[in-house]
């Protein structure tokens, strides 16, 4: 059931990077994500709660951290993942990621994180919190926290 999961998941998020995927400058090179210097880039946000739920203090810290080169990388509390990402103003998307797939005893919490990915779609950082949006819903929150 997991892996026809993942499986369902990375078919989905393939749909949304092909659908969203790069642009081309004038000079014809690709650019995979529309990054400047902006307010998400090299710093490691741990996720605090999950459309409105609390994350529990018992689990591993999970984590999303976003490469000034268009990477983000993280952990969802038991497998790692990588992938891309884009953002445009305060817009972002999250592209194809690709994850461990290590079994841990509590699994919920890193499938819900995995499975709101592909439904980000802006994000706002508001003291030293960052909301990732669909819409106006708020779908995670985080905090920054020094990277190691």
């Amino acid at each position: 059931m997991r892996i026809v999961l993942i499986i369902s998941l990375m078919a989905l998020m393939q749909l949304n990077l092909t659908a969203c995927s790069s642009s081309k400058s004038s000079k014809g090179s690709n650019l995979t994500a529309t990054v400047g210097n902006n307010e998400l880039q090299g710093k490691r946000w741990e996720l605090l709660s999950l459309q409105g739920n609390p994350i529990p203090t018992t689990l591993s810290k999970a984590f999303i951290y976003f490469g000034k080169d268009g990477a983000c990388n993280g952990n969802g509390s038991c497998n790692s993942f990588s992938g891309s990402y884009t953002v445009t103003g305060m817009k972002l998307k999250l592209g194809q990621m690709a994850s461990t797939e290590r079994l841990c005893h509590e699994m919920a919490t890193e499938d819900s994180f995995y499975g709101l990915m592909p439904k980000i779609d802006s994000y706002k950082i508001k003291n030293g919190q960052l909301y990732l949006l669909q819409g106006e819903k708020i779908i995670a929150q985080f905090k920054e926290v020094a990277t190691p």
